[in-house]
């Protein structure tokens, strides 16, 4: 009865182990490289951010100089209205009070904060 147990256990360990022992398919580390698309990919998202950055450059610039040209514009329109105040001969018109209104005259709204009204010349 030990011999048949004995050949029993030996016939599953033959059955558990496969004949021919699998090899690695896992390849060395040096052997490892993106390659080719690897490096196609990486230079396509290089010029990418690049235009994005040039572009978004070209956007900061021109709303910047659009702000100094605005400010520059209504710095000239405050400096005339107070040459034009302080001419000699021009008589100052009497300030309504705020609130009031001249009979007659139409209601001007002021724009939104915020927003620019243009000026076409």
């Amino acid at each position: 009865m030990q011999a048949e147990i004995y050949l029993a256990a030996s016939w599953l360990a033959q059955a558990a182990t496969p004949s021919p022992s699998p090899t690695s398919t896992v390849p060395d580390d040096d052997q490892v490289s993106p390659g080719l698309p690897g490096f196609l990919t990486m230079f396509a998202l290089a010029v990418v951010v690049i235009l994005l950055a040039r572009g978004m450059t070209k956007r900061i610039r021109r709303v910047k100089a659009r702000g100094e040209a605005e400010e520059a514009g209504r710095a000239e329109a405050e400096e005339a209205r107070r040459a034009k105040a302080e001419e000699p001969g021009t008589e100052k018109k009497a300030q309504p009070e705020p609130g009031a209104e001249e009979p007659g005259a139409e209601k001007k709204t002021r724009p939104e904060p915020g927003t620019t009204e243009r000026q076409d010349e």
